[in-house]
């Protein structure tokens, strides 16, 4: 990854694993300070700390579980009470649960899509208008493959990565730099969760 965020701030969230903890490395190797969020805040911790001393920039970690409607406005309070600048938004969180429909517990697909799609939107519309009145700022979203087909045993996930992957927020004569990244299979601990290694091994 290049040095185009070195000395600013980068909010990446499902930052305390996998997909997350891969980008936190490559933004903090190249000198981008960091608001890492996820649910577990020892494990954010732990990352944070890890980065801060390899790579000498500054982090700051809270924890969300962006299944709450409200979780998005916190994450955004808390930037704005540390006075922090985000440059760059990955929202990368998101989850998916193998299974057939009538098996998934409702609760857990409802959460899915509010996690994977809502909350996407709720934070992009959070960050944004600023990115807009100084017209600087990047945008990226991760999404899956998934998206690109119906697949057996994950319909919903499918489903809510297919609603990711926009071409960006309408906002007017400029736009920030946005991208959607569709990731292919990797073993990370949301699939071990879901039951997709198992089902796929």
């Amino acid at each position: 990854m290049t040095t185009e965020w070195k000395g600013k701030w980068a909010l990446v969230t499902g930052a305390s694993a996998g997909i997350g903890v891969a980008l936190a490395e490559e933004l903090a190797a190249g000198g981008t300070n960091l608001v890492l969020t996820a649910r577990r805040l020892d494990r954010l911790q732990e990352v944070a700390d890890g980065l801060r001393k390899k790579h000498g920039i500054q982090t700051h970690v809270v924890a969300a579980d962006l299944a709450k409607r409200e979780a998005p406005q916190e994450i955004f309070a808390f930037t704005k009470e540390k006075g922090l600048r985000i440059d760059l938004l990955i929202n990368n969180a998101g989850f998916g649960q193998y299974g057939e429909v009538p098996q998934v517990e409702t609760q857990r697909l409802l959460d899915m899509v509010e996690v994977n799609c809502t909350a996407v939107v709720h934070l992009t519309r959070l960050f944004l208008p600023e990115m807009v009145a100084r017209r600087s700022g990047d945008i990226l979203i991760l999404a899956s493959t998934a998206a690109f087909q119906a697949v057996p045993y994950i319909s919903t996930y499918a489903a809510t990565n297919r609603r990711t992957r926009w071409r960006g927020p309408d906002c007017g004569r400029w736009r920030p730099g946005r991208a959607t990244s569709s990731p292919g299979w990797a073993i990370i601990s949301a699939h071990i969760r879901s039951g997709w290694c198992r089902a796929a091994w």
